[in-house]
Parts: structure tokens; C-alpha cells; sequence
């Protein structure tokens, strides 16, 4: 647990007991710095999982880093944890259930999956609705202007 500054290595708290500044949703500026804190600790695991980066894939090196930071005890994981509003220990236990899978899907390949087949039922049922209502057109008639002889 945390007292005062000195972290004592205990992994079993809660985002409550640790934080002195209150609810993480307080405001939306602690909304965002837990938004950013969450997207170190996905890059982490895309990084441990060796999923490709904007520039291709990872090193071997650069997998061992993000292995050795997510699943040994380490204070900047900690306290990424923390500010992300999650329990270390939480994470660590999720990452190794992946490692165990033999890691992860970010989504469904495309064509499948279940939101895919969700979309495609209503775009059918719109397209059925589409053939059986019927078009209403609108005819614009121009109306000839009433010009006397005279010019303006």
C-alpha cells in the first residue's frame, strides 16, 4: 500500500485507497489523463504480443521489454495501473489468461463476427422497406411569369 510517498510493494489495493485526490471521474481532465494511462498499458500488451506498430512489426527485444514490464513487479507499472484506474495485480493476471490463449483478436476479421452479421440483417431489411414503399417524386412546373409590354 501507499503511505504518504513510499510504496510498499503490496499489489492487492483499490483505485479508492490509493488516491488522495478523489474520484477518478471528478472531472474531465481526469478523464483524459485515465483515457491516456489506459492507452499506455494496451500498447504494452499490443507490444508484449508483438502486433505490428505504424512502422511493421516489433523486434524480439522490444516484446521481452513490454513482457518484463507487464508481468514483473515494477513501481512504473504500478502506478501506470493506477492512474489508469485499474489494480496491477488485475492486469497482470489478465495478461498472463492471455499468454495462456496464445494471445489475442483486437476484432473479428472482416466479413464476420457478431455487430457484421447485425449490420448486414438491417441493411437487407432496409433495402425490402426501400422496394415496397412507394417513391414519392416531386415535379417542379415553371409558371410562366406575367410580362407586360413594358421593360424595366
Amino acid at each position: 500500500m501507499f503511505q504518504g510517498d513510499v510504496y510498499q510493494g503490496n499489489d492487492d489495493y483499490s483505485l479508492g485507497s490509493v488516491t488522495s485526490f478523489g474520484s477518478p471521474d471528478a472531472n474531465e481532465e481526469m478523464i483524459g489523463m485515465r483515457g491516456l494511462w489506459c492507452a499506455v498499458l494496451l500498447q504494452a500488451i499490443h507490444d508484449f504480443f508483438g502486433k505490428t506498430n505504424s512502422k511493421g512489426n516489433l523486434s524480439q527485444a522490444d516484446m521481452e521489454k513490454a513482457k518484463h514490464w507487464l508481468l514483473s513487479k515494477n513501481r512504473d507499472f504500478d502506478d501506470v495501473c493506477i492512474m489508469a484506474g485499474m489494480s496491477p495485480a488485475m492486469v497482470r493476471k489478465e495478461v498472463r489468461k492471455l499468454l495462456e490463449k496464445g494471445g489475442y483478436t483486437f476484432r473479428a476479421a472482416a466479413g464476420t463476427g457478431k455487430r457484421y452479421e447485425e449490420r448486414k440483417k438491417y441493411r437487407e431489411q432496409q433495402k425490402l422497406r426501400m422496394k415496397s414503399k412507394p417513391r414519392l417524386r416531386l415535379v417542379y412546373y415553371r409558371i410562366p411569369s406575367k410580362t407586360t409590354g413594358a421593360s424595366m
